[in-house]
């Protein structure tokens, strides 16, 4: 191929190819860049849109809060001032002026046992038996000032103490089977008798029944935070009554065990919530919450601020009274019933929380929570779907089909070029190859004819030899044109076969007639092989000539030191089969196809020195094919070759 036809060739290729392809592979990934980053804006803005959307159902939540303490008051005698057993409710107190009085500041019930301890007459009485258990160390004298002390117009409080110090005394001098009937009566006290340390005497009382096992249950079904005041007694009382329950857990026995773990456990959540309740006494001036008007929500509310390890949502209110309170709700619960409301994201409810503003993956919830951000995940997902990932599929597909499509026409180009650049060195070398053959008969004829002409041999017989050589090269120069001139007749689909009564037979004896002469002068032996009586078939007579000369040609050129061809003529039930048979060099088997291609020939180094065209296997296949057959071959490296023309009997005539 030219180089300037080369040229173009690669240009066009560059033009309608490489470049559109390039063009195509630059705009898809600046789209694709483009949505991603669009992507990503889209996912803030959800992000955004969806804490806000949790903001407005948190107020919501929460403005339900404030309509259900309100119930509460409504239906307390006083204000609801408290722990609520409401999950989302978790403190009611009343806010006077920058504090929060808590349930156990300044209980009535702990105010009236303290009033009670100021009589004069009653606070004596109380000293006796004090000192004599005491400072006299006479348990028992304790106890008789006790029972004498026990009257019957002694007032409900004072005759519960009196009895308290009495069980305390009846335990110390021995006596513990009264003083634990005394003790099971005083456990139903109610909660409001308490010590100066606002601690129930029940809890006292308890405490000492706990080392009994048959009080046990009785114990369980006094305190039951069902049905006792915990919630508003005071942070020491609660520990007290924990201890308790932690001493009822050691027990095997079932029925006790249980219920006072899961007590325990009830009253260690509450001792959370009033240790965080101190915490926001001392922290409500930081939380901006007074006795004034404060800052107002999108609602018209007071805002909600967040405080605590537990969180809570903390805001101020008027109600109950004309009482300005302050109301803490569960900041966790609150937002579950607010994610119910919006519909949760992908992620599960624990990995959306509340947290402070100091969070880098904080969203703001609105004005109404003013130091309170929702936190999301990054790998939270709002969106189901994301639009921007189908589209950069279909990008990424269009990107990868230019680059296939580009793949692809280079892999065509480069085996156009190649098969170009392979065709015409083997024109070239079938050139060289034709000319070296021309050359040879032309050069044996031209000194054969001349040494006739001058007459130069002595004997009468070599005249005849070298008749017979120049007609044997004139056949042979004659043999090679027609497989160029058929050559070109099969390439433009030209060749013409004459079909007509055959026999095989006489075709063979031709060809050996034909070759006789060349191979006895290189000294070759032939044999020839016919086995069985065939029909005739229709066939063109001078076309299988052709290609058994073509055959035997190639056989004596790679027999290398051999000197024997086989020629055989045998049938199968359907096909007459010819077959040329030498002992040469060989084909390897991966070269068994390529062989019949045109001018290709084996890259073998003991086929160097052999010339030809490399046209006789392509022009003995071509008509083998038009008489309806095929032709095969047997070959190894240094074992020789067979070749075999099969053609089928359905042809005979």
């Amino acid at each position: 191929m030219p180089i300037q036809g080369r040229r173009k060739k690669f240009l066009l290729y560059l033009v309608s190819i490489v470049f559109p392809s390039l063009l195509l592979v630059v705009f898809t990934l600046r789209l694709v860049s483009q949505d991603r980053e669009l992507a990503r804006k889209r996912i803030t803005e959800d992000r955004q849109i969806f804490a806000q959307e949790t903001g407005r159902a948190l107020l919501s939540v929460l403005d339900k809060a404030r309509i259900r303490a309100g119930e509460l008051g409504n239906k307390s005698d006083n204000h609801p001032s408290g722990l609520p057993a409401d999950p989302l409710i978790a403190l009611i107190c009343e806010l006077r002026g920058m504090e929060i009085r808590l349930p156990w500041d300044d209980s009535p019930e702990s105010g009236r046992t303290r009033d009670m301890r100021h009589e004069t007459t009653f606070l004596s009485n109380l000293d006796l038996i004090e000192k004599a258990e005491f400072r006299e160390n006479d348990a028992a004298k304790a106890a008789r000032l006790g029972q004498s002390m026990l009257k019957p117009d002694l007032a409900g409080e004072q005759a519960a103490v009196i009895r308290f110090l009495l069980a305390r005394s009846l335990y110390k001098s021995g006596r513990s089977k009264e003083a634990e009937e005394i003790d099971r009566s005083l456990l139903s006290l109610p909660a409001s008798f308490q010590d100066e340390f606002q601690i129930p005497l029940g809890l006292y009382v308890a405490e000492r029944l706990a080392k009994s096992n048959s009080a046990r249950m009785a114990i369980l079904a006094a305190l039951d935070p069902a049905s006792y005041p915990w919630r508003r007694l005071s942070p020491e009382a609660v520990i007290h009554g924990r201890d308790i329950f932690i001493e009822l857990e050691k027990p095997t026995d079932p029925s006790i065990r249980n219920p006072a773990s899961r007590f325990s456990t009830i009253l260690l959540d509450l001792s959370k919530k009033q240790e965080q309740a101190e915490k926001l006494k001392s922290g409500l001036s930081a939380l901006g919450i007074s006795a004034e008007p404060a800052e107002q929500g999108r609602e018209g509310e007071s805002a909600w601020r967040l405080f605590g390890q537990i969180p809570w949502f903390v805001s101020e209110t008027d109600f109950f009274g004309g009482h300005r309170m302050v109301l803490a709700c569960d900041a966790r619960f609150a937002l579950d019933k607010a994610l119910e409301i919006v519909g949760r994201p992908g992620a599960g409810i624990e990995e959306v929380t509340i947290g402070g503003l100091q969070d880098p993956n904080g969203l703001s919830l609105g004005r109404a929570f003013p130091n309170a951000h929702l936190i999301l995940p990054s790998n939270v997902q709002i969106r189901s779907l994301d639009p921007s990932n189908s589209r950069t599929t279909v990008y990424l597909l269009m990107m990868g089909l230019a680059v296939g499509l580009a793949i692809l026409g280079s892999v065509f180009f480069w085996r156009d070029v190649r098969r170009d650049l392979e065709t015409a060195e083997l024109r070239s070398l079938f050139v060289a190859s034709v000319s070296h053959e021309l050359k040879t008969p032309l050069a044996a004829i031209r000194m054969f004819a001349e040494t006739l002409r001058l007459k130069r041999f002595r004997e009468p017989e070599k005249e005849t030899e070298y008749l017979d050589t120049i007609v044997n090269e004139s056949q042979r120069l004659d043999r090679l044109i027609a497989n160029v001139l058929d050559f070109s007749k099969i390439e433009k689909s030209r060749r013409i076969y004459r079909f007509e009564n055959t026999s095989i037979k006489d075709v063979l004896e031709s060809a050996v007639r034909v070759m006789d002469y060349p191979l006895r002068s290189k000294g070759f032996q032939l044999k020839l092989g016919v086995r069985d009586e065939l029909p005739e078939i229709s066939a063109d007579a001078d076309a299988l000539l052709q290609a058994v000369l073509n055959l035997l040609d190639n056989a004596m050129k790679y027999s290398g030191d051999s000197r024997e061809i086989e020629l055989s003529l045998i049938r199968d039930e359907l096909n007459a089969i010819i077959r040329i048979r030498d002992w040469g060099i060989g084909i390897p088997a991966s070269e068994h196809q390529r062989i019949f291609e045109k001018f290709q020939r084996v890259p073998d180094r003991k086929s160097e020195g052999v010339v030809g065209a490399g046209l006789g296997l392509a022009l003995a296949e071509h008509i083998v094919e038009a008489h309806g057959g095929r032709i095969e071959v047997e070959s190894r490296p240094g074992e020789g070759s067979v070749f075999s023309l099969i053609l089928p009997l359905e042809n005979r005539v």
